[in-house]
């Protein structure tokens, strides 16, 4: 009879500690903040059933939900009203997985049909300040993407030029008389309402509108117009170049080979054309040897990439984690994008 009210006892203690681990766990992420990219999400306050999640806007504040807490204390449910024509207001609970993966801190945020339909990366700073030079400006997360898209070797078709961008300077060979660019040149990104946009400022005050293309980059003339209160914005005027973009990355290589080395964010995706984001996700297979059925991809793959080879035992496809998450991902931007 002893032993069995000892086993009770030890079984108490052990609940209660699992559920001190549990409030702990959920009570860390209060006053941290989280990015999908473009919107932030500072976790803000929280009671016995929730944590409340703020979604900004850079230019705008955001409205609070309410994050539902569940057994596991790194899974929560946001649970909303969706209307069906033939049913009425039927209620949808998402999941929100709080995990990581390659060192990073991440939000999962599961959908309808239990898919992907979001990644949050966790910011480390540690005030309001902080996050706000984070989310702005040269150094800031949206920047930062934008350098990574459209850094690396190009080329121009029919011509000598071979034209490469770096974090803020263009470098330019085998410029004629007659190019646009002639010398290497520094550039920075054209902002509006706190967003980076598709504009390339150059050092000597011209500007290029760009375009991302299944091979590379679309630039064109911008055009500037401006109101009197001194408000400035760009237009897309003729096409100057289609430049062809090099793999430069040996072990991951092709047109996006970030997309198998870093954890993407809808932000990131957002600035792609849909046609170009299925060849991104299927790039991810092509690195891994995969063997198309589809005669399109296994085409565009087999002429316009000499590194892809297929291989032979398709069981062998070892894709790792982060391109698991990305193709997830990028699947749901595209489907999104489908929707009427």
């Amino acid at each position: 009879m002893l032993k069995v009210i000892e086993n009770i006892r030890h079984l108490l203690c052990l609940a209660l500690f699992i559920a001190t681990l549990s409030a702990s766990a959920q009570s860390n992420l209060i006053g941290t903040y989280w990015h999908d990219g473009e919107y932030f999400y500072p976790v803000e306050t929280e009671n016995d059933t929730a944590i409340w999640v703020n979604t900004l806007s850079l230019h705008e504040g955001g409205v609070s939900y309410p994050w539902l807490k569940t057994d596991n204390p790194n899974v929560f449910k946001y649970c909303y009203r969706k209307r069906n024509n033939e049913t009425g207001n039927t209620e949808i609970c998402d999941s929100i997985v709080h995990t990581y993966l390659d060192g990073q801190e991440l939000m999962l945020i599961y959908g309808e049909h239990k898919k992907l339909d979001n990644v949050l990366i966790r910011y480390d700073g540690q005030s309001k300040e902080q996050f706000y030079a984070f989310s702005h400006g040269f150094d800031s997360i949206q920047e930062k993407d934008i350098r990574t898209r459209i850094k690396g070797l190009y080329s121009i078709a029919g011509t000598t030029m071979k034209w490469t961008f770096t974090d803020d300077s263009i470098l330019v060979s085998g410029a004629t008389s007659s190019s646009l660019i002639k010398r290497n040149i520094g550039y920075s990104t054209l902002w509006e309402m706190d967003y980076p946009t598709q504009v390339l400022k150059l050092d000597d005050g011209r500007y290029l509108y760009y375009e991302f293309t299944l091979n590379g980059l679309d630039l064109f003339k911008g055009i500037s117009h401006h109101e009197a209160d001194g408000f400035e914005w760009v237009t897309k005027g003729r096409l100057y170049y289609h430049l062809d973009r090099h793999s430069q990355n040996e072990k991951k290589p092709g047109h996006w080979p970030e997309a198998s080395t870093m954890i993407l964010t809808r932000g990131y995706l957002s600035k792609y054309p849909t046609e170009v984001l299925r060849y991104m996700r299927n790039e991810i297979y092509a690195r891994n040897g995969y063997h198309f059925s589809d005669e399109q991809l296994f085409n565009y793959f087999t002429q316009s990439d000499n590194w892809y080879h297929p291989i032979e035992n398709q069981s062998e496809l070892n894709l790792s984690p982060i391109e698991k998450l990305n193709i997830q991902l990028i699947r749901f931007v595209e489907e999104d994008r489908m929707k009427p």
